[in-house]
This record gives structure tokens, sequence and C-alpha cells, in this order.
């Protein structure tokens, strides 16, 4: 059972960077002609890996039978995902409805800073919870 944590830990890892990736290309690409549809592509791929990383988590906790979102990591972590799994969806309707687009525009920014943010700060707190850090 022990693996299934390590590919949460792995999985989240690698969602993080995916996610910072994508916010790096949206900050600094924006002049290529390929920023938007690779921004899209890494940060999907991001979302989706990060609910990997969660489901690894979540079938750990049904297959040990051990209590689950007793800790902060784990509140962290579930706060994290719906940011993570609504960061793309503000991003796709900013492009489709033109009437609110500044402020979903904004929405997504938003969420996608605290996606990462609290990512890191996450992965740190799940680090020391396995004695890592």
């Amino acid at each position: 059972m022990i693996s299934l944590m390590y590919a949460h830990a792995v999985l989240m890892c690698c969602a993080c960077l995916l996610l910072l990736s994508g916010a790096l290309i949206a900050r600094l690409a924006k002049q290529k002609k390929w920023w938007l549809a690779t921004h899209r592509s890494v940060g999907i791929t991001g979302a989706f890996v990060m609910a990997a990383g969660l489901c690894s988590m979540l079938l750990q906790v049904y297959l040990t039978g051990r209590p689950h979102s007793a800790i902060p990591h784990s509140y962290v972590g579930f706060m994290v995902t719906g940011l993570g799994i609504l960061t793309p969806i503000f991003g796709q309707l900013q492009l489709t409805v033109s009437s609110a687009r500044p402020k979903i525009r904004r929405l997504h920014i938003w969420f996608g800073r605290s996606t990462i943010l609290l990512m890191i700060v996450n992965i740190i707190i799940g680090l020391s919870l396995i004695g890592i850090l």
C-alpha cells in the first residue's frame, strides 16, 4: 500500500510542475503564436494529473480503512484539487463568454495563482508528514 502514497506524492509534484509551467508560459510567452494552445494543454494535463494524485490517495485510504480528511494536508489538498479543476474551466469560459471576459479572466488568473501557491505549501506539509522535511 505504501506505493500508492509514493504515487500520490509523485503525481502531485508532477501536477505542480505542470501548473507552474503553464503559468510561466502565460506570463513569458504571450508574444509567441503557440502560447495559448500550450498553456491550455499543460494546464489541463496538470489538472488531470492532480485529480489522479487525489484518487491514488483516496484509494489508499479506502483500502487501508484509515480515517481520511483528519489532517490539514487533506483539507488543503481537497481545496487545491477543487481550485485546480476550476481554473481551466474559468480559462475556457473567458474565451467563450465575451460579456464577462474581464471578470472571468481575473478569476482564472487568481485561481491559478492560488492553486500553485497552496499546492506548494501542501507539498511541503505532505513531505513533512512522511518525514522527508
